[in-house]
């Protein structure tokens, strides 16, 4: 008797793979450092710090509109200048000296912010020097965070992003209910731009200064792109500003200490679980986070203006928002930098400089015109923000549209001054030279992401994962999910026919 057994088929199909990677505490305790620096002072400082006269509400609210405007001015010319600033950003002395710098303009500011006297000519000029100051020092630590953020994985920009919301927003709390009238609080909160310059020297080491391609990024046409990211993050920039006025000034009405904490404490952890699970789910796409999150940020919204009076529960839905908001916007900043390989002074001058300059648009209008209020007219404030959030999503880059603006050629001013000089040097680094080029010119040709590229130029050297695990400061589970990518991008199946690519690229030789 004759048994046939049926056939089983097994297919097993590569798992893309997903790792974490790993995480940089500098880059997460700095971020949230500067954050709650930018609470304290540009956002809130009037309320906090002055003590100088019986009525300085008029003359203390120049400092918050000086400083945005130098903010914006200062954001926005790193993209317009942004080839002349980037051979500012050449070398690792040039980036430390330039942190120092923005974390001593920060410090100063506040300073000048302490110690003005309102009610005087010299104090308020003293006032707006401390805008002027604090905002260009707030720009510059501002970008240097996101030359940061735009080196590593769309996992880790995300959970660092929701991490540093957590941190900022506990360092806030704990500095801002200090006795900031006295000189040691008010020490305190202006020696954070110094926390923020040590943690980028030290998130830096790792994630920018020992790679090979972080600034070597493509060309990008720069004007249409620049109308491409502004026109949604003025949008969003007018309505965050408003949300994020009623969020400080409901926050400082809820109750006690003890009740602020639980407020911001319970926002702050909210707010990173819904940008992580969406992270997990939807990374591949560009723009994943606002498609579930805008809905989540308007329904809370809806909830707070049915509601008078600030309560715990507007306080933590506002800060929910505010939250979400903010950290959504950095991270698709981020996301454009590390997924098309650009500059981040373009992508994020641009973008956070528009940001910042629908935020103080928003502030104007609430000033000269009544009925933009949130105080005294909550309804329309809120049909305003939501216009703004429907139409910015609408208005929001598509990934065919931003690949379309990139001209597919590597961008390096400092790089063009370094070649001729390694040529002169020796042979080696000639050759060197030459190696590196040619890896350039295949990720150009295949659009690689940042993270991408360096691992081509290591897996084209004949470095195994574990290595690139450790040069990369990834884990070795995001160093072969790379790996994947690569070759299905390069349609190519091993180490070999890659390294086989790169050494038949055609090089263009100045």
């Amino acid at each position: 008797m004759e048994i046939k057994l049926p056939r089983v088929k097994v297919e097993v199909r590569e798992d893309e793979g997903f790792s974490l990677g790993k995480l940089s505490p500098a880059l997460i305790v700095g971020f949230g450092a500067h954050w709650a620096w930018v609470y304290l002072t540009m956002f809130n400082g009037q309320q906090l710090f002055f003590w100088n006269a019986a009525d300085p509400a008029v003359p203390a609210g120049l400092f918050h509109p000086v400083s945005l405007v130098f903010f914006v001015m200062t954001l926005l010319s790193y993209g317009v200048l942004s080839r002349a600033y980037r051979r500012l950003f050449a070398t690792q002395r040039r980036r430390a000296r330039l942190r120092f710098i923005g974390a001593t303009l920060g410090f100063a500011g506040t300073l000048f912010m302490c110690l003005a006297d309102v009610g005087s000519a010299a104090g308020i000029a003293a006032l707006a020097a401390g805008g002027a100051t604090t905002g260009i020092g707030s720009a510059i630590l501002l970008m240097s965070y996101g030359v940061s953020f735009g080196q590593c994985d769309i996992a880790t920009i995300v959970t660092s992003t929701a991490l540093s919301l957590v941190a900022g927003i506990a360092l806030y709390t704990a500095v801002s209910n200090l006795d900031l009238l006295h000189p040691l609080g008010a020490l305190a909160a202006a020696l954070i731009p110094f926390l923020e310059c040590w943690c980028l020297y030290r998130c830096s080491t790792v994630l920018v200064d020992k790679l090979e391609f972080a600034a070597i990024t493509l060309k990008v046409r720069k004007t249409p792109f620049a109308l491409r990211l502004c026109a949604p993050s003025l949008l969003f920039g007018f309505a965050l500003g408003a949300v994020r006025t009623q969020a400080i000034a409901d926050m400082h009405l809820v109750g006690g200490l003890g009740t602020q904490v639980v407020c911001i404490g319970a926002a702050a952890l909210t707010a990173c679980a819904p940008m992580i699970a969406v992270m997990l789910t939807q990374r591949q796409h560009i723009n994943f986070m606002f498609r579930p999150l805008l809905p989540l940020i308007a329904i809370a919204l809806v909830a707070v203006y049915f509601i008078a009076d600030a309560t715990p529960f507007t306080t933590f839905a506002l800060l929910l928002c505010y939250l979400l908001f903010e950290g959504t916007m950095w991270v698709s900043y981020a996301d454009i930098t590390q997924r098309f390989r650009l500059t981040s002074f373009v992508v994020f001058g641009f973008g956070r400089g528009a940001l910042a300059l629908g935020a103080l648009i928003g502030m104007t209008a609430s000033f000269a015109i009544p009925a933009l209020d949130s105080a005294t007219n909550p309804a329309n404030t809120l049909i305003i923000v939501f216009a703004c959030i429907i139409f910015g999503f609408g208005a929001l880059p598509r990934g065919s549209e931003l690949r379309a603006l990139i001209v597919g050629e590597s961008d390096n001013p400092a790089g063009e001054m370094l070649r001729g000089r390694e040529r002169a040097e020796s042979p080696e680094k000639a050759r060197a030279g030459r190696f590196k080029r040619k890896c350039e010119l295949v990720a150009n040709r295949y659009l690689l992401s940042k993270k991408e590229t360096e691992v081509l130029f290591l897996l084209a050297k004949g470095r195994n994962a574990a290595y690139i695990q450790e040069q990369l400061y990834i884990s070795e589970g995001t160093a072969r999910t790379h790996m994947r990518h690569i070759y299905k991008k390069l349609d190519i199946h091993t180490q070999q026919e890659l390294m086989d690519l790169v050494e038949g690229s055609e090089e263009e030789v100045a």
